[in-house]
């Protein structure tokens, strides 16, 4: 696979974009290595667009950044792919529900998590 990246131009470079490549995203669905690599080229390909979407999410750029990791180690996984494809609309559209649905899972997560820690605490206690 190449590095090159088909870039759409709307008259000004500050609002360019990357076009969808659906042939790499229907071999990125696969479970073949090459399937393998096409879906680490995409994570590499839209890692920073992840990360700050994520950033506007959460607000917190370390939080943003273990959750972008934990998102595209799904991608690579082949977690992400299976429902992509032009049928279901546009990819930055699935890739931004994704990451949406990823950053919600974890907070669930978390939120299990920080209230497992309190089983035996009595709140109406003062001293815990």
């Amino acid at each position: 696979m190449s590095k090159h990246y088909d870039w759409v131009n709307l008259g000004d470079p500050s609002f360019s974009f990357l076009r969808t490549d659906w042939e790499q995203v229907a071999l990125a669905k696969g479970t073949t290595p090459e399937s393998e690599d096409a879906r680490g080229e995409m994570a590499e390909r839209y890692r920073s667009a992840s990360y700050f979407y994520i950033v506007g999410i959460v607000g917190d750029r370390d939080r943003a950044s273990d959750l972008t990791q934990g998102f595209l180690v799904q991608f690579i996984k082949g977690e992400v792919l299976p429902e992509a494809g032009p049928e279901a609309g546009s990819f930055r559209d699935f890739l931004k529900a994704s990451m949406r649905n990823h950053v919600h899972a974890e907070e669930r997560k978390e939120s299990r998590r920080k209230m497992g820690s309190l089983k035996g605490v009595d709140l109406a206690d003062p001293h815990g």
